[in-house]
């Protein structure tokens, strides 16, 4: 964008000593003179009419190029600083990325909350499959990471349906 602006910029500011602006007049000025209206104001004696220079058109041109810009610049701040997303439609009220997990490069294992069940979802190149779904209710909560010996080994049985799911899409064998 800023790069088209510049490229116009520097033609219009170009063009004109290149001669490509002078071309041949339409009229000629006895044919412009009888085609102006009657009430047409004229110079007063002694004085030549000036034409605007095209210094000030260039000026006035950058001036108000400047003020568009800063008007977009400004509302764009002012959207984002005043949460205009709360006013809009909501996309994607119904569902929540819970975790995501790398295993492999481009291939990654995403939690996603649906309503009250957690789906997940194996995303690749290919696309996207879901490997299995539980309860939300159901799902550890995240507890936060602290350094700690080894756990000895769980003495309540650990239900493990979900773990044995996922690596039956996986394609293992628990």
């Amino acid at each position: 964008m800023i790069r088209t602006i510049v490229l116009l910029l520097l033609m219009m500011t170009t063009l004109p000593w290149l001669g490509a602006v002078d071309a041949p007049p339409v009229f000629t000025d006895a044919e412009w003179g009888k085609a102006q209206p009657a009430a047409t104001v004229v110079a007063p004696t002694g004085t030549t009419p000036t034409a605007p220079s095209v210094g000030a058109s260039i000026a006035s041109l950058a001036v108000g190029l400047l003020v568009v810009i800063g008007l977009a610049v400004g509302l764009g701040w002012a959207a984002k600083r005043f949460g205009v997303q709360r006013f809009m439609a909501r996309r994607g009220a119904h569902l929540e990325l819970l975790e995501t997990l790398a295993v492999a490069p481009k291939r990654q294992l995403c939690l996603v909350r649906f309503g009250d069940q957690a789906v997940l979802v194996g995303v690749s190149e290919q696309g996207f499959t879901a490997l299995g779904t539980q309860v939300l209710a159901a799902l550890p909560t995240a507890a936060p990471v602290v350094p700690s010996p080894p756990a000895p080994a769980p003495a309540a049985p650990v239900d493990t349906r979900f773990a044995n799911t996922l690596a039956q899409a996986l394609g293992r064998r628990s």
